[in-house]
């Protein structure tokens, strides 16, 4: 596992770096860390994170704050550096 302080994927335009407000269709947050390995964000619980979504299964994880998103479903949120 390797921990990054950003990434991005030049096909896309996507990047991303630690502290960015980001979402996927089922809850934004700011993001803690990066694990480059995979590709996945995971949630910074020092800062208020939205679940959007009721009906995904993975719910609990998001409402707790232990959940990662893969970067490629991330958008960034509108507004934010």
């Amino acid at each position: 596992m390797t921990m990054v302080n950003s990434i991005s994927c030049m096909s896309s335009g996507k990047a991303f770096a630690v502290g960015d407000e980001v979402e996927s269709a089922d809850v934004r947050f700011f993001i803690g860390a990066i694990n480059d390995s995979h590709g996945l964000c995971a949630i910074d619980k020092s800062k208020p994170w939205t679940v959007k979504t009721t009906t995904n299964p993975m719910r609990k994880c998001m409402e707790q704050g232990n959940y990662s998103v893969n970067f490629h479903q991330l958008e960034a949120v509108k507004g934010t550096p």
